[in-house]
């Protein structure tokens, strides 16, 4: 999707990109709503973060169809949830790690994801 939508502004496809618009106005109000909640409302941070948001979630599916590995499912995410309840309630409660909550997150994050790929979908 995002090598299309460059290719649509590369070539002024005006229609393609309206059919964008048009066909995920809800996603983007709500994407709209959620980075300006997550940025605490300040107005000049909330379009950068939109825009970092968009080419990070295209940025994702694209090498989802590329690769083959998956990272915005179900199943993935719903382990993913709860590893992270029980890693960062420990995180938390430890004080040498609590200042670490965010490396034990993505630490968490991304090795569950490899290890998902490797042998739940790689395996099936």
């Amino acid at each position: 999707m995002f090598f299309e939508f460059v290719h649509a502004v590369l070539t002024l496809d005006l229609n393609w990109l309206a059919w964008l618009l048009f066909a995920n106005l809800h996603y983007l109000f709500a994407f709209a709503a959620l980075i300006f909640i997550l940025f605490n409302g300040k107005t000049k941070s909330v379009l950068p973060g939109f825009i970092f948001f968009f080419l990070l979630c295209w940025a994702f599916t694209d090498f989802t169809d590329v690769s083959g590995w998956v990272f915005f499912v179900g199943g993935f995410l719903g382990l993913n949830y709860i590893a992270k309840i029980g890693s960062l309630t420990f995180a938390a409660s430890d004080p040498k790690l609590e200042k670490y909550m965010l490396a034990v997150n993505f630490v968490i994050t991304y090795s569950l994801w490899a290890a998902y790929n490797l042998f739940i979908v790689g395996g099936a």
